[in-house]
Order: C-alpha cells, then structure tokens, then sequence
C-alpha cells in the first residue's frame, strides 16, 4: 500500500513539473521581446524552460517501466514530437527538413491513436490472463 501511495505522489510530481514548464514556455514564448528583457535570461528564458521540460522525457521513461513497452515507446515518441513543435513554435523554425508543424502535429495525432489502441490491448491481454 505504501507503494502505492509513493507511486501516486511521484506521478502526481511529475505532471506537476510538467505542467508548471509547459506554462512557462508558452507564457514567456508569448511575451513581446521587451518583455522577455526583464526576465532573468532575457529572450533566451522560454529556450531554458523548454529544455528543462525536455528533462521530462527521459524521466517519463523511468517512471513507467510497468506499462507495456509499445505504450512507452509510442507516448515517448508523441511527447518527444509535441516538445519539438513547441520549441519550432517560439524559435521560430518554419521546417526542419520534410516537417512542419502541422506535419508533425499529424504523425502526434496518429501516435496518440496508436498508443491508446496499445494500452488497450495491453489491458484486454492482461484481463484473459486473470481467467485462466
């Protein structure tokens, strides 16, 4: 039980860190540059926070070494392509090669698809091993 409960509150710190650096990044991405001058590092703070935030997903990896492994890999991908269109957003970087940001907002679209339909199948698996 007491696991359980530190799991709980690991998950919770977590998505806290990562809510708190997605709305500094897109607050400060949003700023005018005059006002991005009176933050500590100037018009350079919304590219610290975004690779503070990028620290999220390698931990997001650690943390969930119980799920099935084609979830991970397909929520890792779909954060991973959700963090660099955020950064492609305030950069601003119109294309990194054949992507774009409506591209890339496509192939996280059909990730999220796939990673849902991986879960579940991970659940229905899981659930016909309980009746045997």
């Amino acid at each position: 039980m007491m696991d359980m409960i530190r799991w709980l509150f690991v998950w919770v710190g977590y998505i806290a860190y990562v809510v708190v650096l997605n709305l500094g990044v897109h607050t400060t991405g949003q700023m005018s540059i005059a006002d991005q001058m009176a933050l500590p590092l100037g018009t350079h703070t919304w590219f610290a926070l975004w690779c503070t935030l990028g620290l999220a997903i390698p931990a997001f990896i650690r943390l969930s070494h119980g799920y099935p492994k084609s979830f991970v890999a397909l929520t890792t991908a779909i954060c991973t392509l959700a963090w660099l269109s955020m950064g492609m957003r305030y950069a601003p970087i119109i294309q990194i090669g054949p992507l774009n940001e409506t591209i890339i907002d496509w192939i996280s679209d059909g990730l999220n698809l796939a990673s849902i339909v991986a879960l579940g199948m991970a659940a229905w698996r899981s659930s016909g091993d309980d009746s045997r």
